[in-house]
């Protein structure tokens, strides 16, 4: 009959990945990198050829009135994601225009998407 193997006849324990700094450096480095890749492919480009102040005043060729006031947002819209300037003009206070005319202007080409008028 065999004996059972003592616990010094068991094969040494193989060190994971994760184990050492070099291990976890090395897959810190690549999740850094896969998420700088997809936000690069996800982040919409940047070739924008409109500057905030131009928006405005491509905006302003369709007012129909003459504002008080303007209020400019930048934001992404669709799939690939397109730059749009939303250009806002509004008559009476901020927290209760009388007026509103709200223009989109493509971020690339400069035109007017929406004019805002009903």
């Amino acid at each position: 009959m065999s004996t059972p193997p003592s616990p010094t006849d068991a094969p040494p324990r193989r060190r994971d990945l994760r184990d050492g700094l070099a291990g976890r450096l090395a897959i810190l480095a690549i999740v850094l990198a896969i998420a700088l890749v997809s936000a690069r492919a996800c982040g919409g480009g940047g070739s924008d050829a409109l500057t905030q102040p131009e928006a405005v005043e491509t905006a302003r060729e369709v007012l129909v009135f003459e504002p008080d006031g303007v209020q400019v947002r930048y934001v992404n819209q669709g799939l690939p994601p397109r730059g749009t300037w939303i250009v806002s003009f509004y008559d009476g206070p901020v927290t209760a225009p009388t007026v509103v005319q709200t223009v989109l202007v493509d971020a690339e080409t400069g035109e007017i998407t929406d004019d805002g008028t009903p």
